[in-house]
């Protein structure tokens, strides 16, 4: 089996990997990346540095790896020039990175990829007779962005515009594939309530580095909450703020 991966996403070069192991990897399309003998640019600000070698590919072949770097620049560039809001830079992004893509998507077995990224490779790889899987990471979008609304009136906040440009893109990608992976029964069942058939939904839940994130000893009696997340609405940490404080737990 031969499978196509398509991910700007770092961390999706776990997956690269596991299909490399698996002989079933046929190509790693993918944004700014350092191959495994590669070195950050002297040129580079710290940051940007340490940054790359967080996203250091190793374990794939380097004739395997296909690395699209210009619309990232632009997503990051555009709005410190003040020449696009973060949003519309977001969706330059999504459909530059994607129409780059194509000319790398070939006849293959399964083309992978991930949501609001790859509209337009999906369909010519299904022109091709590939199986299209769409990973999409989250909730169904329609469900995520009502929900979303409501939280932000609840609170009576105003609405971030973030993600909506591109909303009719990333359902376009749902209905076209012909498998979705979501990360949660709580995702699935949401694509569900939006009409998406269960049988082309597979769960796979995030995984983790165990070898790094592990259980520390605990030399007291203090119970301890760890919340990790972005502090907005849709994580929901005022609920757990709230709980936190309605339990008055003691030493906490």
């Amino acid at each position: 089996m031969k499978a196509i991966l398509l991910s700007n996403i770092p961390h999706y070069h776990h997956l690269a990997v596991a299909l490399e192991r698996a002989g079933m990897l046929e190509r790693y399309i993918t944004a700014n990346v350092l191959l495994e003998d590669e070195q950050p640019s002297a040129l580079l600000p710290l940051y940007w540095k340490r940054k790359l070698e967080g996203r250091k590919l190793r374990g794939i072949s380097r004739s395997k790896v296909r690395s699209i770097r210009f619309p990232e620049m632009l997503q990051r560039v555009l709005p410190r020039l003040h020449l696009a809001s973060s949003e519309r830079s977001n969706w330059i992004n999504n459909h530059l990175f994607d129409w780059q893509a194509r000319s790398y998507v070939e006849e293959c077995d399964v083309f992978h990829f991930v949501n609001s990224v790859g509209l337009y490779c999906a369909r010519k790889a299904k022109r091709l007779g590939a199986i299209t899987i769409c990973d999409a990471r989250w909730l169904h979008p329609r469900f995520h962005s009502r929900t979303i609304a409501e939280e932000y009136a609840r609170l009576g906040l105003p609405r971030p515009e973030t993600g909506e440009s591109y909303e009719d893109k990333n359902l376009e990608e749902i209905a076209l594939s012909d498998y979705i992976i979501v990360p949660s029964e709580s995702a699935r069942r949401s694509f569900v309530q939006e009409g998406v058939s269960a049988d082309r939904l597979l769960v796979l839940p995030y995984g983790v580095e165990v070898d790094h994130f592990v259980p520390a000893p605990q030399d007291d009696s203090v119970f301890r909450v760890l919340f990790a997340g972005t502090i907005t609405p849709g994580k929901g940490i005022h609920y757990l703020l709230e709980a936190f404080s309605r339990l008055s737990l003691p030493h906490s």
